[in-house]
């Protein structure tokens, strides 16, 4: 069975021809599993933080709110990248209830994390 690029599928029918499906029976996509990191995290500033899976997140404390985009490392890790230029560089705990890493700002590097709520 083969798949088309419009998402129907081909299935060869003996020597003789093709038969387009709508759907192969049987035949199911596996959902796309969220990124580990998508949640919300006290951070160690006291600030709630909540990563979403479109690459965007917000840390709120009091009345202030930061924006800020992150991606994945290949190896593993993620990089945020705050709107107020700050970066940080983190990896998830292998139970998925810990960022921890390193800050850089104004030249500046100092320890980051937060726990999962």
């Amino acid at each position: 069975m083969v798949k088309s690029d419009d998402g129907s599928f081909l299935e060869l029918v003996g020597q003789t021809g093709l038969i387009f499906k709508s759907e192969a029976e049987g035949v199911r996509e596996a959902p796309a599993k969220p990124d580990p990191i998508i949640g919300t995290y006290t951070w160690y500033t006291g600030a709630e933080f909540t990563l979403r899976e479109d690459g965007t997140a917000t840390a709120k404390l009091n009345d202030k709110t930061w924006a800020v985009r992150w991606v994945a490392n290949p190896d593993g890790g993620y990089i945020l990248m705050h709107d107020d230029g700050a970066v940080d560089v983190v990896k998830l705990s292998k139970d998925a209830a810990k960022l921890e890493g390193a800050g850089l700002n104004n030249g500046k590097s100092y320890p980051v994390s937060g726990t999962r709520r």
